[in-house]
């Protein structure tokens, strides 16, 4: 009796392995997809200008984002169940700063420099922010 316990109980911590393992997956394969979606985002729509084509790629970057973490990346509502509300306020503070340094540097750097720039502060804010808010256990 004591053993088919033991098996029962090792076989569910397998299987809870294997889903952390693909929750982290999906996690990492899809920041990694979106780190090079965004900076072309921005560089294909900066000739709209610098302001406007962070406030476009902003809005279809984390609209997707935010869909492919509902639907891939935490499908599992036990884990951590993504809101708009809550995926919202992980993002405005992001956009505010991206946007106050857009308006800053745009005259000082090319639009490349800008580019790998916006891309380095979203991924460095967008890491930090999303740590706290989201606090994803895998």
């Amino acid at each position: 009796m004591q053993n088919g316990f033991l098996v029962q109980k090792l076989s569910s911590r397998v299987k809870n392995l294997k889903q952390k393992d693909k929750n982290l997956f999906a996690y990492i394969s899809n920041g990694i997809v979106f780190t090079f979606i965004g900076p072309s985002l921005f560089w294909l729509l900066y000739p709209l200008g610098p302001f406007l084509s962070v406030l476009a790629t902003d809005s279809i970057l984390h609209t997707l984002r935010f869909c492919s973490f509902k639907k891939i990346v935490f499908r599992d509502k036990s884990r951590y169940n993504v809101t708009f509300r809550g995926y919202l306020f992980s993002i405005l503070p992001e956009i505010i700063i991206r946007l106050f340094l857009v308006d800053l540097l745009y005259n000082y750097l090319e639009r490349g420099i800008l580019t790998i720039v916006m891309a380095i502060i979203s991924i460095s804010l967008g890491y930090i922010i999303s740590q706290t808010v989201f606090k994803a256990r895998f």
